[in-house]
């Protein structure tokens, strides 16, 4: 399986096409399947033939890809297998639809706008602090246009991350490959001392050349890297830069470790300060993936739809700006107008009408109450009443009812009896009197003739 030539399978991979050939090897688009047909498209690296006999290169680059497939951050171009086919070595990576740095400083031919710029240091920057941090730390020793990558959507990954001590042996072999990496090679790492801190001046080579269009040097030898001068970024700058970020940029190409900034993290912050200035004073865009994702549509193409999409989406967050942008002229009274750029995509302009603010004292005097004639457009949505949820516990109140109404009848009742023993008391009682009276007028009867009046029931018969 020679690797100038179009291979149709790699392993389980499908070659689908060439991406591009670089100084390890050659990059296909492959595929592979998995379980219920699922499938997904990765960028597959296929070592060239004259490196994969040098059992010194295969061992320092399998010990690579072994720390390379443990790496997972969102700038970071994620390593998902390494392999052996045939003879030849190949590493699958993360396949990002956009171009290289290098690709994209070649076609503009000119320094990135400097929101843009700033952003992809930070981004890189990110991703060596992630790099930087693990135990033990991950040096990736060759941070250049090359292997920064920038998708479609906007984003930034650095590439190739932990083979780059194994192309090291391609400098013996190729003098091409030494004077690219020269150029952004800091000077302990020439000399062979390499540390976190060269990957720092790295990007502030790369931070130099996107804001001046050229590189800290160019050609040259080890000697030059290790000995050299770079010229001040404010000389080749065709803009003033802001003097923080020369300070930042310049710090980072310190030919001392003790000079450049600490950490990647704190190189990150310094760059992020510098964004949010230069977009308050600018009036960009806020969404910076945004921001690269429409300068890529617009100078180097239209990929897909996505970025348009995009572009569309934008127009609410740049009317959103623009009010931020005239906020203290708000209240001057109506009929300003708000005039919003255009993008590329949309090619006309978008004017939003200003209406006044009312003061306090108009918010607090009452007025009128005024008719305002509502469109059938903008009327508002009939109200549906949600509909009750009936559970069984909402009919227990009825037994209570119930037993109410039981405790009436039953004080009627009692009222009634109440009513009715009274009116037998004073008929017993009348009865009473007239008895007494009938036996003072007769002679008294024996006591059980008077006890057979006054007491049927004693008449009865004992059992």
């Amino acid at each position: 399986m020679p690797t100038e030539a179009l291979p149709r399978q790699v392993g389980r991979y499908q070659i689908l096409g060439s991406i591009g050939r670089g100084g390890m090897g050659v990059v296909y688009r492959a595929r592979t399947r998995g379980p219920a047909d699922a499938t997904r498209e990765s960028a597959l690296k296929v070592i060239h033939d004259h490196l994969a006999v040098d059992q010194h290169f295969v061992l320092m680059f399998l010990d690579e890809m072994r720390i390379a497939m443990g790496l997972t951050h969102r700038n970071v171009v994620q390593t998902y297998d390494a392999g052996h086919e045939e003879g030849h070595y190949f590493m699958v990576m993360e396949l990002v639809e956009g171009w290289s740095l290098a690709e994209l400083l070649a076609r503009v031919k000119e320094p990135l706008p400097l929101d843009l710029a700033v952003f992809v240091g930070m981004e890189v920057a990110s991703a060596l602090d992630y790099a930087h941090t693990l135990s033990p730390p991950v040096i990736h020793r060759d941070v250049s246009p090359a292997n920064i990558l920038v998708s479609v959507r906007g984003d930034v990954k650095l590439t190739d991350f932990g083979i780059a001590k194994a192309a090291r042996r391609l400098t013996v072999t190729s003098a091409d490959v030494l004077k690219g990496k020269l150029g952004y090679m800091a000077p302990e790492q020439a000399r062979g001392q390499a540390t976190p801190a060269s990957d720092l001046f790295s990007l502030g080579a790369v931070l130099y050349e996107m804001l001046s269009g050229q590189r800290i040097r160019r050609g040259g030898d080890v000697d030059s890297v290790k000995h050299g001068s770079i010229q001040p970024l404010r000389r080749v700058a065709p803009v003033a830069l802001p003097p923080e970020l020369e300070r930042l940029v310049s710090a980072c190409l310190a030919p001392t470790i003790a000079e450049r900034p600490a950490t990647a993290s704190l190189l990150r912050e310094g760059l992020l300060r510098e964004h949010f200035a230069i977009q308050a004073a600018s009036g960009q865009p806020l969404d910076s993936h945004r921001r690269l994702a429409g300068f890529l549509a617009e100078r180097l193409g239209q990929p897909g739809g996505e970025v348009e999409r995009g572009a569309e989406e934008d127009r609410e967050g740049r009317l959103a700006r623009a009010i931020l942008a005239h906020a203290g002229e708000l209240d001057a009274g109506p009929g300003r107008t708000v005039t919003c750029p255009p993008t590329p995509a949309e090619g006309r302009r978008v004017t939003l009408g200003l209406a006044p603010i009312p003061t306090g004292d108009q918010l607090t005097t009452p007025t009128e109450p005024r008719t305002v004639p509502v469109t059938p457009a903008l009327a508002p949505p009939p109200v549906v009443q949600p509909p009750t949820l009936i559970l069984e516990r909402a009919a227990a109140p009825r037994p209570r009812a119930r037993r109410g109404g039981a405790l009436l009848l039953t004080a009627a009742a009692t009222l009634i009896l109440v009513g009715a023993g009274v009116g037998v008391g004073f008929w017993v009682r009348g009865g009473a009197t007239s008895s007494a009276s009938d036996a003072a007028a007769s002679p008294s009867p024996a006591p059980e003739a008077a006890l057979s009046r006054a007491s049927p029931d004693a008449a009865a018969p004992r059992s």
